[in-house]
C-alpha cells in the first residue's frame, strides 16, 4: 500500500507547477490589457469614479472566471487521486469533482489594488460563476471567493500602503487562504471528501495565489507610479506657469502706467480691461492646457495693452485657420513668444516692428510660427537659447527655457521648439505640437 502522505506530496509537486504555468498566461493577458490606453485610464480612476470601479470589477471578475476554467479538475471520489488536465471546463462539474484553480488570485488582486467595491464585484462575478458550475464544494468555494475579494478590498482601505508591499500581499493571501479553507470545511459535506479536497488543493492554490498576487500587484503598481509621475509633471507645469505669470502682469501694468501720463480717462478703461485680463489669467492658471482659439483671444487682449506702451511702433498679423482653434497647447505659449518678440525685437530697431503669427499643419501635428523683423539674436546666444536659462535684463532666455520645459512636460517630448535668427534681420520661433483636442 502506498503512503497517503507521500501521494499528496507527489500531487503537490505535479499540480503546483502546472497551475503556475496556467496562471502566468492569464497574468500576461492582464499585462497586455492594461497597456490599452482607455483601460489604463479606467484603472487609474478606480478610487474616484464609480464607472471605473465597475469596469475594473468586471475585468477582474472575468479573469477570475478564466482562472476557474483554466484550473485542474480534481475527482475526490477516489481520494483525490484522479486529475483531468483540460483547457476548459464543461458546462458543469460532477457532484464529487472540485477545481484546483487560481480564481482567487484575480479577485484578491482586485481588492488589494482597487478597494472593497471592485473586490466585491469581481468576487460576485467569479464566485457566482463557480457556484453555478456545481459540485459538493461549489457553493462554499463561490462564497469564499466573494469574501476574499471584499476582505482584500477592506484591507486596502484600512492599510492602503502596507497591503501593497510584498509582505502585506503575502499576509492577505495567506490569511485569505485560511479563511477559504475554513469556509469550505464548515459549509460543505461530506466531511471526509471535503478534507481530502482541502489536502489536495491547499498547497498548490496557496503557492499560486501568493506568486500570482505578488506579480499582479507589481504590474498594477506600475499604473500607480505612472499616475503619480503625471501628477508630478502637472505640478511642475503649474510651477513653471506661475513663474511666467508675473512677467506678463508686469508688462501689462507698465502699459497702463504709460497711458496714465497721456490720457487718464482711457487709463481708467484699461484698468477695467486689466481686471478682466487678470481674471482670465487666473482661470488659465488653473488649467494644464488651453485651446489655441482661447490663447489667441488672450493674446489679442495682451497686445491691446502693449499697443498702449509702444504706440505705432509695431504691427501684428495673426493668420491662424479656425480649424486649428480647438487644438490644445500649453497656456501662454503665444504670449511668451510674442512678448519676447516685442521687448527684444524693438531693441535698437528702426522703423515699425512686424510680428507675424502663422501656422502649418500635417495629419498629426501643427506648427506655430512667430516671426519678427527685429534686431535678431547673436550667434553665441542662439546656442543656449531655449535649452537653459540665459541671463538677460528682460528675461527672454528664461521665458523661452520655461516654455520649452512646458512643451516637454505637456507632450512627453513629442513637441519641439526651435529658433532661427540673424542679427539685424529678425527672428523666427516655431512650435511643433501634436494635434490634441482633449484637454489634459
Amino acid at each position: 500500500m502506498t503512503n497517503p502522505s507521500v501521494d499528496i506530496f507527489f500531487h503537490w509537486l505535479v499540480n503546483t507547477p502546472e497551475l503556475l504555468q496556467r496562471s502566468c498566461v492569464v497574468i500576461v493577458i492582464t499585462y497586455v490589457a492594461i497597456r490599452l490606453k482607455w483601460f489604463r485610464k479606467a484603472l487609474r480612476s478606480v478610487h474616484t469614479h464609480w464607472r471605473a470601479r465597475l469596469v475594473a470589477g468586471l475585468f477582474f471578475g472575468g479573469l477570475g472566471i478564466i482562472g476557474s476554467h483554466s484550473g485542474i479538475i480534481l475527482d475526490v471520489s477516489h481520494g483525490g487521486s484522479q486529475f483531468e488536465y483540460l483547457s476548459k471546463l464543461p458546462t458543469g462539474l460532477q457532484p464529487l469533482q472540485a477545481i484546483l484553480s487560481f480564481r482567487d488570485t484575480m479577485v484578491i488582486s482586485a481588492g488589494l489594488y482597487a478597494g472593497p467595491w471592485v473586490g466585491l464585484v469581481a468576487g460576485l462575478i467569479a464566485g457566482g460563476e463557480r457556484h453555478f458550475l456545481g459540485s459538493f464544494v461549489g457553493f462554499s468555494s463561490g462564497l469564499a471567493t466573494v469574501v476574499l475579494g471584499l476582505g482584500a478590498g477592506l484591507a486596502q482601505q484600512l492599510r492602503p500602503q502596507q497591503v501593497l508591499r510584498p509582505y502585506g500581499v503575502l499576509v492577505v493571501v495567506l490569511l485569505g487562504s485560511c479563511i477559504q479553507k475554513l469556509m469550505i470545511a464548515y459549509l460543505s459535506h461530506p466531511k471526509v471528501l471535503v478534507i481530502a479536497t482541502i489536502q489536495e488543493t491547499v498547497i498548490p492554490e496557496t503557492v499560486v495565489n501568493c506568486f500570482g498576487c505578488l506579480l499582479l500587484i507589481s504590474v498594477l503598481k506600475d499604473l500607480e507610479r505612472e499616475r503619480l509621475k503625471k501628477q508630478i509633471h502637472q505640478a511642475e507645469l503649474r510651477a513653471l506657469q506661475a513663474q511666467i505669470e508675473p512677467h506678463f502682469i508686469n508688462n501689462a501694468l507698465n502699459a497702463i502706467k504709460a497711458l496714465i501720463r497721456i490720457d487718464s480717462a482711457r487709463a481708467s478703461e484699461y484698468v477695467v480691461k486689466l481686471a478682466r485680463f487678470l481674471d482670465d489669467t487666473r482661470q488659465i492658471a488653473k488649467a494644464n492646457s488651453i485651446s489655441l482659439g482661447k490663447e489667441l483671444e488672450h493674446l489679442e487682449r495682451y497686445l491691446d495693452f502693449q499697443q498702449l506702451r509702444f504706440p505705432g511702433l509695431f504691427k501684428t498679423s495673426l493668420v491662424v485657420p479656425a480649424e486649428l482653434h480647438p487644438y490644445q497647447i500649453p497656456p501662454r505659449s503665444l504670449l511668451t513668444l510674442t512678448d519676447n518678440a516685442l521687448l527684444h525685437g524693438l531693441r535698437n530697431h528702426t522703423g515699425i516692428l512686424l510680428i507675424e503669427i502663422s501656422t502649418t499643419e500635417t495629419e498629426s501635428n501643427f506648427t506655430l510660427y512667430i516671426k519678427d523683423n527685429g534686431c535678431g539674436i547673436s550667434e553665441p546666444r542662439m546656442e543656449s537659447l531655449g535649452n537653459k536659462p540665459v541671463d538677460s535684463e528682460r528675461g527672454s532666455g528664461t521665458g523661452l527655457f520655461q516654455l520649452n520645459e512646458n512643451l516637454t512636460l505637456a507632450f512627453d517630448g513629442k513637441a519641439h521648439l526651435s529658433v532661427k535668427s540673424q542679427e539685424g534681420k529678425g527672428t523666427e520661433v516655431s512650435l511643433l505640437m501634436p494635434k490634441r483636442i482633449k484637454p489634459w
